[in-house]
């Protein structure tokens, strides 16, 4: 099997699934495998297209030499890098909720009453009822995660209220 014949293919499958699941995403679909499956078919679209450059070297830098192709090279290149950088307008929000959701997990079963006005013992029973064991003490959510043998997210989902929609 020559290495175009696989390139090219693998190029195109994983181009139609990253492209189907990144329109679900764009619109709001993010249940189920939605998201997994679009983060590793990247990088398996990533791969072929690196196979593919390969396989294709001469054609693709016949193309990167005409101004079209030059452009948009281009243009994708500066995208890329000004999606890494920190934004003018503020702080990057998934910066922001991950340094939000660390210090909530840093916090312990007293701090997350205060937080939600919730009395510290219906925070101690929505965790035992998730099967969450909170020693005494001052033990941080991700402490209790660790000593449950549970991911930190679910300890999260069990120690904050449910939401509600609002207006009710």
């Amino acid at each position: 099997m020559s290495l175009k014949s696989f390139a090219t293919p693998l190029t195109i499958a994983s181009f139609i699934t990253s492209a189907a699941t990144g329109l679900l995403m764009f619109f709001g679909v993010k249940a189920g495998l939605v998201v997994p499956v679009h983060e590793w078919v990247s990088i398996l679209f990533v791969a072929g297209g690196i196979l593919h450059v390969v396989a294709n070297g001469r054609a693709t830098l016949a193309h990167l030499r005409r101004p079209v192709g030059a452009t948009l090279a281009c243009v994708c290149t500066v995208v890329a890098v000004a999606a890494v950088l920190p934004s003018r307008g503020g702080a990057n929000p998934h910066h922001v909720l991950r340094q939000s959701m660390d210090a909530l997990l840093d916090t312990d079963i007293q701090g997350v009453a205060a937080l939600t006005k919730r009395p510290e013992r219906e925070v101690k029973e929505g965790l035992a009822r998730a099967g969450f064991t909170a020693p005494d003490g001052a033990a941080s959510l991700r402490a209790i995660a660790k000593a449950s043998g549970r991911p930190p997210l679910e300890l999260l989902a069990a120690a904050l209220p449910e939401a509600r929609p609002e207006g009710r």
